[in-house]
């Protein structure tokens, strides 16, 4: 459930929308069409499939950074199995507004965006950051549609078919496609005439700071600590994992982030000297990646994550920490030189035996060259040409 706030303030100040609380969501708020909402002049929409209350990823990045420059409506779509219909729209800063729906079916989430953001208003620009918001294309008129792709759906096998045909709507209505990695812009320039390959982009001051100890629970994990933050999910190669920290047992192994789509006996079959700190707030992440003595990305090879290049990546980097990952196409495509790769749980604990070495230090120079490529300044200006084009 999002955090449902009792007060929606508009950019005015005013209160644009009052709910009652979590527990009364139930009996809250009918939609009454008799009764038309505040049209408000957004110029981006951002579609994101994640909550704007999660960890802070792409999504919420560009929708930030865009804010300075676009009204922005950054929208979460949760299907309800029963009961009202109910939406909130959040006042998050200056020209960035988050609304939040729990409808039960999608021509009732088109009507109700229809009416904020208005029928007519044919100057926004649609910033798709998923395919599964495929129902929404025909029912607004955007001035451009971009498709933000984040990851290729495409080598998924025939489970994935209902996917790939939602991504082909996606793909013949949008004016461009943008992708993070260059493995899926190679694969998106076979699907459509207008690709541009911007990658993640980093604020490196943030995981540059001292350790916070009020914010850190790390004090008594026995060090050293090989380190990972992110959602802890099916990518998660548990059997790699849980045999390199059998073999390690004087080191720990923290994995910092909520749990989802993993199966129990995963969780509770871990060893000793594997912590699962729940999910932090994203403020904390880059005081708990300063506490690690290596940070891993320990993600199964499969077809759903080898083109994947985690934007934790850069994190990694911005701390100036040694970085361990598995072989993911994707990553190595990316940085081929920066980060260590590993294929068994044997090459997992030599590297790390051998970069915990104080003589051993990570190539910091390299590490500088991706980050300023990388930097807002640099992807605004590939945004701009973008979406100009």
């Amino acid at each position: 459930m999002p955090n449902i706030r009792e007060n929606i303030l508009s950019p005015g100040g005013k209160k644009f929308h009052h709910l009652l609380s979590k527990e009364n969501m139930n009996h809250q708020h009918h939609l009454d069409h008799n009764q038309p909402l505040a049209i408000n002049d957004y110029e981006l929409i951002c579609f994101s499939p994640l909550p704007w209350n999660s960890y802070f990823k792409r999504p919420h990045k560009i929708s930030l950074k865009l804010s300075g420059y676009y009204k922005v409506l950054f929208v979460e779509f949760h299907r309800k199995e029963s009961g009202p219909n109910s939406f909130t729209i959040e006042h998050i800063q200056p020209n960035l507004d988050v609304f939040i729906a729990e409808m039960r079916t999608e021509n009732e989430f088109n009507s109700l965006i229809e009416e904020i953001i208005g029928s007519k208003n044919k100057k926004i620009i649609g910033w798709f950051c998923s395919h599964t918001f495929h129902f929404v294309l025909g029912h607004l008129n955007f001035n451009k549609i971009i498709y933000d792709c984040i990851d290729d759906i495409c080598p998924l096998g025939a489970d994935s078919l209902p996917l790939i045909k939602q991504e082909k709507s996606l793909l013949q209505h949008a004016s461009v496609v943008i992708t993070s990695t260059r493995s899926v812009f190679e694969s998106k320039m076979q699907q459509h005439a207008n690709v541009f390959y911007i990658p993640n982009f980093i604020d490196i001051n943030h995981y540059t700071v001292e350790p916070n100890e009020s914010l850190v629970k790390l004090d008594e994990i026995q060090k050293p600590i090989i380190g990972y933050t992110g959602v802890v999910d099916d990518r998660i190669d548990f059997n790699l994992l849980y045999k390199t920290a059998t073999a390690m047992p004087h080191c720990s192994f923290v994995l910092v982030g909520p749990i989802a789509n993993v199966v129990v006996s995963d969780i509770s079959g871990a060893p000793e000297n594997i912590h699962f700190m729940g999910q932090q707030s994203s403020s904390s992440l880059s005081h708990f990646i300063q506490k690690f003595s290596i940070c891993m990305v320990p993600f199964t090879t499969s077809e759903k994550t080898k083109h994947s290049c985690p934007s934790k990546i850069l994190e990694y980097m911005a701390a100036q920490k040694h970085i361990l990952c598995t072989r993911l196409v994707g990553s190595i495509r990316e940085f081929p030189l920066s980060v260590h790769y590993v294929a068994s749980e044997k090459e997992f604990a030599n590297e790390i035996n051998r970069l915990l070495d104080k003589s051993i230090n990570p190539n910091l120079k390299l590490y500088d060259y991706h980050l300023r490529n990388r930097s807002w300044e640099k992807t605004l200006s590939r945004i701009k040409i973008a979406i100009q084009n």
